[in-house]
């Protein structure tokens, strides 16, 4: 899909959300490959019951999900603080006690994202996925994109581009109309005024 994109939109393109059915090293290589920051949820593919791996011979280990800790002399795991990205040396920066640590994103690349895991960052743009999810609902249930009998790639995406364009003005008339809640969705109000 990112291939046949149009160069200008792909190169504008920052980040690509994606639920954990798309979490593979191979995914992940190909999409940073575009340029683009993938922004991918995980599964555990952990075996034997690993709750941590070390990171390179450090004192530093890190959980399936992204967590990173430092290992004092105890035994005793310490939540790193996460300090950002650096993109010359591509890799994560923590820190423990006032000193950085720095987690290449090539030691383990599903896990060690440019966006790390364990940050806001991630966690805000994950959450963009929830919008996309709201409006594939929508064409599903409103538009009826689950019942239909269309065939034919280009019927199919005027039939997109028809339910996109009606959700769009419906948005504008109830903004001008004063109401700003669910803009976008088909309400049985709706429905009796247009017919």
């Amino acid at each position: 899909m990112l291939s046949n994109l149009p160069c200008d939109l792909r190169n504008q393109s920052k980040y690509l959300l994606l639920d954990k059915g798309y979490d593979s090293t191979q995914m992940i290589q190909d999409i940073k490959g575009f340029g683009i920051h993938p922004i991918v949820d995980i599964r555990n593919c952990w075996k034997d019951g690993e709750l941590t791996r070390q990171y390179n011979n450090t004192d530093v280990v890190y959980d399936y999900q992204g967590n990173v800790f430092f290992v004092d002399d105890r035994g005793k795991q310490h939540r790193m603080i996460y300090e950002g990205y650096d993109a010359q040396k591509k890799c994560l920066r923590y820190s423990h006690k006032g000193k950085i640590y720095k987690i290449y994103i090539s030691y383990d690349e599903r896990v060690f994202l440019p966006v790390a895991r364990d940050s806001m960052k991630f966690a805000r743009l994950y959450k963009g996925r929830t919008a996309v999810e709201r409006l594939n609902g929508r064409l599903d249930r409103d538009f009826m994109f689950e019942d239909h009998c269309i065939r034919g790639l280009k019927k199919m995406h005027l039939l997109a581009s028809l339910s996109l364009l009606i959700m769009n003005v419906m948005a504008v008339a109830k903004i001008r109309r004063g109401t700003t809640e669910h803009l976008a969705a088909l309400t049985r109000m709706d429905s009796l005024r247009a017919g």
